[in-house]
Protein backbone atom coordinates (compact mmCIF):
# COMPACT_ATOMS: atom_id res chain seq x y z
CA UNK A 1 0.00 0.00 0.00
CA UNK A 2 1.33 3.48 -1.02
CA UNK A 3 -0.38 6.06 0.72
CA UNK A 4 -4.11 5.89 1.94
CA UNK A 5 -5.78 4.84 5.31
CA UNK A 6 -7.67 2.38 7.19
CA UNK A 7 -9.70 1.80 10.33
CA UNK A 8 -11.98 -0.94 11.92
CA UNK A 9 -11.60 -2.59 14.86
CA UNK A 10 -9.67 -5.57 15.34
CA UNK A 11 -6.93 -5.59 12.23
CA UNK A 12 -4.83 -3.09 10.47
CA UNK A 13 -3.30 -5.17 8.18
CA UNK A 14 -2.77 -9.13 9.11
CA UNK A 15 0.82 -10.83 7.19
CA UNK A 16 0.73 -14.33 7.52
CA UNK A 17 2.34 -17.54 5.64
CA UNK A 18 4.24 -16.11 2.71
CA UNK A 19 2.59 -12.59 2.98
CA UNK A 20 5.39 -10.02 1.74
CA UNK A 21 3.66 -5.95 3.33
CA UNK A 22 4.96 -2.88 1.58
CA UNK A 23 3.56 -0.06 3.47
CA UNK A 24 4.66 3.33 2.56
CA UNK A 25 3.14 6.77 3.54
CA UNK A 26 -0.14 4.88 5.09
CA UNK A 27 -1.88 5.60 7.96
CA UNK A 28 -3.29 2.88 10.09
CA UNK A 29 -5.82 4.28 12.58
CA UNK A 30 -7.98 3.20 15.62
CA UNK A 31 -7.18 -0.76 15.24
CA UNK A 32 -6.87 -3.35 18.77
CA UNK A 33 -3.66 -4.42 16.70
CA UNK A 34 -2.55 -1.79 13.88
CA UNK A 35 -0.39 -4.58 12.55
CA UNK A 36 -0.23 -8.32 12.97
CA UNK A 37 2.73 -10.27 12.09
CA UNK A 38 2.63 -14.04 11.63
CA UNK A 39 5.04 -14.98 9.36
CA UNK A 40 6.03 -13.32 5.71
CA UNK A 41 7.83 -10.39 5.79
CA UNK A 42 7.48 -6.83 5.66
CA UNK A 43 8.74 -3.01 5.41
CA UNK A 44 7.26 -0.72 6.72
CA UNK A 45 8.64 3.36 5.60
CA UNK A 46 6.78 6.95 6.27
CA UNK A 47 3.96 5.24 7.67
CA UNK A 48 1.67 6.60 11.19
CA UNK A 49 0.23 3.81 12.92
CA UNK A 50 -1.84 5.19 15.46
CA UNK A 51 -4.42 4.98 18.27
CA UNK A 52 -4.17 1.25 18.47
CA UNK A 53 -3.88 -1.11 21.60
CA UNK A 54 -1.05 -2.33 19.67
CA UNK A 55 0.77 -0.34 16.95
CA UNK A 56 2.67 -3.70 15.49
CA UNK A 57 2.29 -6.94 17.51
CA UNK A 58 5.16 -9.16 15.71
CA UNK A 59 4.71 -13.27 16.21
CA UNK A 60 6.92 -14.04 13.49
CA UNK A 61 8.27 -13.21 9.59
CA UNK A 62 10.18 -10.83 9.28
CA UNK A 63 9.72 -6.72 9.71
CA UNK A 64 12.02 -3.67 8.52
CA UNK A 65 10.95 -0.79 10.32
CA UNK A 66 14.20 1.00 9.23
CA UNK A 67 17.96 0.57 8.49
CA UNK A 68 20.68 2.69 8.56
CA UNK A 69 20.75 3.16 4.91
CA UNK A 70 17.05 3.43 4.60
CA UNK A 71 15.13 5.31 7.63
CA UNK A 72 12.10 4.17 8.52
CA UNK A 73 10.23 7.47 9.19
CA UNK A 74 7.31 5.74 10.98
CA UNK A 75 5.08 7.51 13.24
CA UNK A 76 4.32 5.57 16.55
CA UNK A 77 3.76 7.80 19.27
CA UNK A 78 -0.31 7.31 20.25
CA UNK A 79 -0.57 4.06 20.69
CA UNK A 80 -2.47 2.77 24.19
CA UNK A 81 -0.28 -0.03 24.86
CA UNK A 82 2.77 -0.66 23.27
CA UNK A 83 4.05 0.60 19.76
CA UNK A 84 6.11 -2.84 18.96
CA UNK A 85 5.90 -5.93 20.71
CA UNK A 86 8.19 -8.62 19.84
CA UNK A 87 6.05 -11.49 21.37
CA UNK A 88 7.40 -14.50 19.02
CA UNK A 89 5.73 -17.64 19.28
CA UNK A 90 6.13 -20.71 22.23
CA UNK A 91 5.42 -23.14 19.89
CA UNK A 92 8.12 -22.31 17.39
CA UNK A 93 12.06 -21.49 19.76
CA UNK A 94 13.52 -18.66 17.25
CA UNK A 95 15.01 -15.09 17.98
CA UNK A 96 13.75 -12.26 15.65
CA UNK A 97 15.11 -9.64 15.00
CA UNK A 98 13.48 -6.14 14.01
CA UNK A 99 14.83 -2.95 12.50
CA UNK A 100 13.67 -0.09 13.73
CA UNK A 101 16.02 2.89 12.54
CA UNK A 102 14.89 6.22 12.41
CA UNK A 103 11.36 6.21 13.45
CA UNK A 104 9.63 8.62 16.26
CA UNK A 105 8.44 7.04 19.33
CA UNK A 106 6.73 8.22 22.53
CA UNK A 107 9.09 10.93 23.46
CA UNK A 108 10.96 10.55 27.07
CA UNK A 109 9.71 6.77 27.24
CA UNK A 110 12.33 4.27 27.32
CA UNK A 111 15.05 6.21 26.41
CA UNK A 112 13.91 8.49 23.78
CA UNK A 113 14.42 12.01 23.82
CA UNK A 114 12.35 15.01 23.80
CA UNK A 115 11.54 13.97 20.03
CA UNK A 116 10.74 10.79 20.54
CA UNK A 117 13.90 9.48 18.99
CA UNK A 118 16.65 6.33 20.15
CA UNK A 119 19.87 6.63 19.79
CA UNK A 120 21.20 4.00 17.84
CA UNK A 121 21.65 0.79 19.61
CA UNK A 122 20.24 -2.35 20.28
CA UNK A 123 17.09 -4.10 22.84
CA UNK A 124 17.55 -7.24 23.44
CA UNK A 125 14.92 -9.62 25.21
CA UNK A 126 13.15 -9.74 27.08
CA UNK A 127 12.44 -5.91 28.09
CA UNK A 128 9.94 -3.59 29.00
CA UNK A 129 6.73 -4.83 29.87
CA UNK A 130 2.86 -3.75 28.83
CA UNK A 131 2.62 -2.05 32.31
CA UNK A 132 2.43 0.49 33.18
CA UNK A 133 1.83 1.85 29.39
CA UNK A 134 1.80 3.30 26.92
CA UNK A 135 5.33 2.12 25.96
CA UNK A 136 7.10 2.23 22.85
CA UNK A 137 8.77 -1.26 22.92
CA UNK A 138 8.17 -4.64 24.61
CA UNK A 139 10.54 -7.71 23.77
CA UNK A 140 8.68 -11.02 25.21
CA UNK A 141 10.78 -13.36 23.02
CA UNK A 142 14.21 -14.13 24.61
CA UNK A 143 17.00 -13.63 22.61
CA UNK A 144 15.02 -11.47 20.13
CA UNK A 145 16.57 -7.94 19.78
CA UNK A 146 15.10 -4.41 18.21
CA UNK A 147 18.16 -2.59 16.61
CA UNK A 148 17.38 0.99 16.24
Amino acid sequence: MVGGATNTTSFGVIAEATTNVSLTNATIDGFTIGIEMQAGTAKIRATTIANCGRGIDLVGGSLDLGTPMDLGANVLQTNKSTGLVVEGSSSVATTLTVNAVGNTWIPKVQGTDANGQYTSGTLRGPYGTSAPSPNNIVIEQPGSKVVH
